[in-house]
């Protein structure tokens, strides 16, 4: 389904006491699909602190070319959202969101320059690819204690929220080591009943991501053969 496509453009982490400090790191994404020792991204990030912002550059590239490229500004201690531009070049598309007076502003921007804005109301836990995993480690303690909590997940491309579903999931093996485990997908039982769910590990003290396994924003192919990629996503700190 179209609205998994953009759920993990970047990820961005820090530590639970220091989540906010500027962090840079890659990551090689594989398509699930196929045992090649050889990624068929490369995903980049770097983060730089503005006053009480934290301005996120991810990148998703392919043979040094980027495919996907995004930018956020949001709240150092809240993890909130204040702005977010996306560029989809893959596709021929972008979008802009701004985040203020309890609304979400959206612009979207297909291939054909043609616009569509949409100003829909701020939810209480918003979450994008922009904030997720900010989001995710400073109310670490809280989906450990309930086992799961539902959030409104922005896609851009839609100019619309969808409830989403993450649960915790406890510790597990991975490669060798300890790891936190949580597992998402769209809080409705029948649609989550066709679509894979998207896995996400972390170290135990929530301060780096190791994997991620689901749908990612980039896509396989050229236009307009343009196809979904489910993806292996392996994190280098």
């Amino acid at each position: 389904m179209k609205i998994f496509n953009l759920i993990f453009t970047f990820i961005f982490i820090a530590g639970l006491n220091s989540w906010s400090l500027p962090q840079n790191y890659r990551a090689d994404v594989f398509d699930s699909n196929f045992k090649s020792e050889n990624p068929d991204f490369k995903f980049e990030l770097s983060e730089v602190k503005i006053d009480k912002a934290i301005k996120i550059t991810g990148v998703f590239k392919k043979n040094n070319d980027i495919k996907i490229l995004e930018e956020a500004l949001i709240d150092e201690s809240s993890a909130e959202i204040i702005t977010y531009r996306i560029e989809q070049k893959q596709a021929g598309e972008s979008g802009f969101v701004e985040i203020k007076d309890k609304k979400i502003k959206i612009k979207f921007t297909a291939n054909d320059k043609s616009e569509k804005t949409a100003e829909i109301d701020l939810p209480e836990r918003l979450v994008a690819p922009a904030n997720f995993d900010r989001w995710l480690q400073k109310n670490f303690s809280v989906i450990k204690d309930k086992k799961s909590l539902v959030f409104d997940f922005l896609v851009w491309d839609k100019l619309d929220t969808f409830k989403f579903k993450i649960k915790y999931l406890g510790e597990v093996n991975l490669n060798g080591k300890k790891a936190h485990q949580f597992k998402m997908n769209i809080d409705n039982v029948f649609l989550a009943a066709i679509v894979d769910p998207i896995l996400i590990w972390y170290n135990l003290d929530m301060t780096q991501i190791q994997q991620y396994q689901g749908r990612v924003a980039v896509k396989l192919g050229e236009r307009p053969n343009l196809k979904n990629l489910d993806a292996v996503v392996k994190y280098f700190h």
